[in-house]
């Protein structure tokens, strides 16, 4: 099931500027809703291949300064 464009965004714009989620962070949403993530999801070294696998990916298409800024090395 594919949605629209406009219903792909209300989330993540509600999540933005609604006040009432100003003290909400740390979940995960699916269709405005909270929900529990995997099991998976805390596991820190399946967390380090997803980055690392991300970054991989992603890399060719940084400049050195995102490369420096998304390591920490610049702000």
């Amino acid at each position: 099931m594919s949605i629209s464009p406009f219903q792909g965004v209300k989330c993540p714009i509600d999540l933005t500027v609604n006040h009432k989620h100003a003290a909400v962070n740390g979940l995960y949403w699916v269709d405005c809703k909270i929900v529990t993530t995997s099991s998976d999801a805390p596991n820190k070294q399946k967390q380090k291949e997803l980055w690392e696998t991300t970054i991989g990916l992603v890399r060719p298409y940084l400049t050195e300064k995102e490369l420096k800024r998304i390591n920490g090395e610049i702000k």
